[in-house]
């Protein structure tokens, strides 16, 4: 026999393949709930701000109503999208919760940093 052989069946492929099957199974219940919550989400958003839209909206707030629609809905869809990430990313064993610290720690870092290149004023322009 040679060493490669050898080496392939060293392994214990029962073990490993469940242990993907199981890995793969638990991929795709997250995801198909997640893509219904994005689904539902998405629906009472676009329904609550049709409403709002309906019933409240004064002349000349139709664009701001608008552009908090999309930005709802922007945030909206990049949560999900990062928890699909996280569920992805803990099936395979990484461990996420020292990802998400690190990220939060460069994210002050950088405001830290930028916050002076940004004059104050800044906030007011957006609306």
């Amino acid at each position: 026999m040679t060493h490669f052989v050898r080496f392939i069946h060293h392994f214990d492929w029962q073990s490993i393949g469940e242990q993907a099957a199981t890995t793969i199974f638990q991929l795709i219940l997250v995801s198909v709930g997640l893509l219904l919550v994005n689904w539902l989400g998405k629906k009472i958003i676009r329904h609550l701000f049709k409403r709002y839209k309906a019933t409240q909206i004064t002349p000349g707030t139709a664009n701001r109503v608008d552009t908090i629609f999309t930005l709802v809905m922007n945030i909206f869809q990049y949560t999900v999208l990062f928890f699909w990430i996280y569920a992805l990313l803990s099936f395979m064993g990484v461990p996420v919760g020292t990802l998400v610290a690190g990220a939060g720690i460069f994210s002050l870092a950088l405001v830290l940093v930028l916050r002076d290149l940004f004059p104050i004023s800044l906030p007011g322009r957006l609306f």
